[in-house]
């Protein structure tokens, strides 16, 4: 069964101060954070097809000089969005991404500021290919579990976990809708509750909260009050105060975020910023920060975009 909540549609959200950080990005740019210490931002670039990127920043604003995920990693070939997320307890955080040949890879690195040469891979998962992803892939940690959800080859979404940083996982869990969205969204709140968010092919988006970590159980659908019809992948993060923001990108490309704040949704649809795919998502000292692939005011390729999103 569906659920679905109607709130009252109140003042809007705006866009911050805004910084494009590096100009050649092929996919959704994928935020998470270090704890309250660093904010983190992983994308394929497109001018080095295969070849994954990574920044950092202390206050979500300033960026660090990228720095490239070493070439041993890179000769996978990394296809679409890659997954980012880190584990406060040991200080390591985790990518993820798809080869070529659509098969899941995670690397791992202890470095505060992800060092090039400071990744190192784990075992490749090979996926049948029914099983093969689509699309961008998501990831989570929520202790002591490494969370991974991609769209398999037949539209549906699947998921699996590993307790030791990608070496071995789960067997598959295959959700019984089929999606439109190529890359879902895995957002953790401050209670450890998991939730997973998809685009519908009605263009609405909806989310699944997963009941048992041990053998990724998720609950019923639930349907997000968004005012837009949502085009490619949504995103979704928890604020300080539990509130649950979630962003999109509409069927003109224009960059949309929502959040219900008492009972009232706060949203804006940003005509002059656009997106070739969905945004990312994430809540970083006091602040939630978005990150898309927009057009660049100085090149033909897209750029990697961050800024905050504040309420009016």
């Amino acid at each position: 069964m569906l659920h679905e909540s109607r709130p009252n549609i109140l003042n809007g959200l705006y866009l911050g101060s805004r910084n494009a950080i590096y100009n050649g990005v092929e996919d959704t740019p994928q935020l998470a954070k270090q704890g309250n210490t660093r904010l983190m931002v992983a994308w394929n670039d497109s001018a080095f097809y295969g070849q994954l990127r990574t920044a950092t920043s202390v206050n979500g604003i300033d960026w660090e000089s990228p720095q490239a995920v070493t070439a041993a990693i890179a000769a996978d070939n990394a296809h679409s969005s890659p997954g980012l997320a880190h584990d406060e307890s040991t200080g390591v955080t985790y990518l993820a991404w798809a080869s070529k040949r659509r098969q899941l890879h995670v690397a791992q690195s202890a470095s505060p500021t992800l060092d090039s040469e400071a990744w190192s891979k784990k075992q490749c998962r090979k996926l049948p290919k029914n099983l093969k992803v689509r699309g961008g892939i998501s990831l989570a940690f929520v202790k002591p579990y490494l969370i991974v959800a991609w769209q398999g080859r037949d539209w549906h979404m699947y998921v699996t976990s590993s307790t030791d940083g990608g070496a071995n996982w789960s067997d598959e869990v295959r959700l019984e809708e089929a999606y439109l969205s190529s890359k879902p969204t895995l957002h953790v709140s401050s209670e450890g509750a998991l939730v997973l968010g998809m685009t519908m092919r009605d263009h609405t988006v909806i989310k699944r909260i997963c009941e048992d970590l041990s053998n990724l159980t998720f609950g019923p659908s639930e349907r997000v009050a968004i005012p837009y019809a949502a085009h490619e992948s949504a995103a979704a993060a928890f604020d300080g105060t539990g509130v649950e923001w979630w962003a999109c990108r509409d069927k003109e490309k224009n960059l949309v975020a929502t959040a219900v704040f008492d009972g009232n949704l706060r949203s804006e649809q940003w005509r002059y910023h656009t997106s070739k795919s969905g945004p990312s998502l994430c809540h970083f000292k006091d602040r939630v920060v978005i990150a898309w692939a927009g057009p660049s005011y100085k090149e033909k390729k897209l750029s990697v975009w961050v800024a905050a999103v504040e309420t009016r």
